[in-house]
């Protein structure tokens, strides 16, 4: 019998084609509790040459409608992103999923009136990857996929990957577009980021690199 930690779904995107006009949010909200902390990326942080400029707004079309999300390089044709990105499980019943038909992916990115800048540059997705634990069981530590680029990013540096400690305690920068904050009338416009010490332990978190700071929709 097959390991399903190991299965993988992979499907083909459409490109080419134009993204529906209005950007979908699920109707739950969230909002911070207390003190806000994040602060506002800097432009020259998103030009070339800048520390978060692999970081990337992506923009995915499921069900008809778009959605948005964050997303980081790992090689300058190759997107990481949540498999809630590209997945939607509309209800409880079975097979009752609804895949992304086409991904849009830029970087330095900050808002639509940024796209015909010099420093704004977008790719679109071929493919998909993504377990299939979090297609068939929605299951937190498998919340990831891969998107395949049509063309690569020039200039960028992609994120390196780094093998996380099991047990750590360290300053920790979350960095993304949060869906509830908006600028000029649209929401997730503007990266932001958070920088807060954080102790992780793997072993008790299933897995994953559980932290206590605010990351709405990144």
């Amino acid at each position: 019998m097959e390991d399903e930690d190991f299965l993988m779904c992979s499907w083909e995107l459409h490109c080419g084609k134009s993204l529906p006009a209005k950007t979908y949010f699920p109707g739950k909200s969230e909002r911070v509790i207390g003190k806000d902390r994040r602060k506002k990326v800097s432009p020259r942080d998103l030009q070339d040459g800048g520390k978060f400029r692999p970081i990337v707004k992506l923009f995915s079309v499921l069900n008809g409608q778009t959605y948005q999300g964050t997303g980081w390089l790992i090689r300058d044709d190759l997107v990481v992103t949540a498999g809630h990105n590209v997945v939607d499980k509309l209800s409880d019943k079975p097979k009752s999923h609804t895949f992304a038909t086409s991904v849009v992916v830029y970087v330095g990115y900050g808002g639509e009136d940024t796209k015909g800048s010099k420093n704004v540059h977008r790719r679109e997705g071929t493919k998909v990857v993504t377990s299939y634990n979090w297609v068939s069981k929605q299951e937190p530590a498998n919340d990831f996929a891969f998107v395949k680029l049509s063309k690569r990013f020039e200039n960028v540096s992609p994120i390196k990957y780094l093998t996380t400690p099991l047990f750590e305690t360290a300053n920790l920068c979350v960095v993304g577009y949060p869906g509830d904050k908006q600028q000029g009338g649209e929401y997730g416009a503007e990266m932001d980021k958070e920088l807060a010490k954080v102790q992780w332990k793997l072993k008790k978190a299933d897995g994953l690199l559980a932290y206590r700071i605010f990351n709405f929709w990144r």
